[in-house]
């Protein structure tokens, strides 16, 4: 043998399948015809000439029709399961290529990051700055201009909460459909990044972002308790947030024009080459 499990380079599982298999199957069905001719013989012998018995097939061509047959099924049987595997392996690639992300820059993962030294209100290089203003909070939205497109992510947002951050719990959604990103923490530090990075999806999508006042009082909790976090996502699935930000945007492909991305509440389109 070559290496493991091939013999002179022909897989020994295709040997037992293609080969092995239907000689198995040819033989048990040599047995059961055999036994069948056999009762139909001593029948003729029994009754003579006027026993009403149909003709059986020679016992040569039974063989090698019930082969044909047996490796024509395995044949089908083998297409359609590798097609199935191929068709799958194919999604999950396709899915890992297409689906996007979502995720935070903070501390050492920032200051290692293309955008490291961010301050909240910053310029970023290669992308346009929008902010907008919901009560005690204020979003900064970063959406990547014509360039960069292919090495950078199409969105960074950073956010302040001018009211008692100490006593608030913040949750971010980012949901497009074929997945969610959704995360929350107590603390919150204007100087750091949300990334959205859409990949090579194309569709729309919604940024989310959630303040969520006396959060122990509202559950009845307090951080020590075992069901704190638990309790407050159950709180935050099923009430509004007391202050929130939510931003639709669209990504798509334009013929001529390259792929795009456009939000109407930010009241931008880009066209990417």
């Amino acid at each position: 043998m070559s290496e493991s499990g091939r013999l002179i380079g022909v897989s020994v599982v295709a040997i037992v399948i293609f080969i092995i298999i239907p000689l198995i199957i040819a033989g048990v069905s040599l047995l059961i015809y055999k036994a069948s001719y056999m009762r139909k013989l001593n029948k003729r012998l029994a009754e003579g000439m006027e026993a009403n018995i149909k003709p059986m097939m020679p016992p040569r061509k039974f063989i090698a029709l019930t082969v044909c047959i047996v490796i024509f099924s395995i044949t089908a049987l083998w297409c359609a399961a590798l097609a199935f595997f191929y068709l799958k392996n194919n999604k999950q690639e396709r899915d890992m290529a297409v689906y996007p992300a979502a995720f935070e820059l903070n501390d050492e993962g920032l200051e290692n990051s293309p955008f490291g030294g961010y301050k909240f209100g910053d310029e970023i290089k290669g992308y346009d700055h929008v902010s907008k203003q919901y009560g005690d909070l204020k979003v900064e939205f970063y959406i990547l201009n014509n360039t960069l497109s292919s090495i950078m992510p199409n969105v960074l947002v950073a956010a302040d909460y001018a009211g008692d951050k100490d006593n608030v719990v913040v949750r971010q959604k980012a949901d497009f459909g074929v997945s969610q990103s959704n995360w929350s923490y107590t603390g919150l530090s204007s100087d750091q990044l949300t990334v959205i990075d859409v990949g090579g999806y194309r569709g729309e999508f919604t940024y989310s972002f959630e303040v969520y006042k006396d959060m122990g009082e509202k559950i009845g909790l307090t951080l020590t308790d075992n069901d704190y976090i638990s309790k407050r996502w159950e709180y935050m699935d099923s009430h509004d947030a007391d202050t929130s930000c939510n931003i639709d945007f669209k990504a798509e492909e334009l013929f001529g024009r390259g792929a795009g991305i456009s939000s109407p509440q930010l009241g931008i389109m880009f066209y990417f080459d």
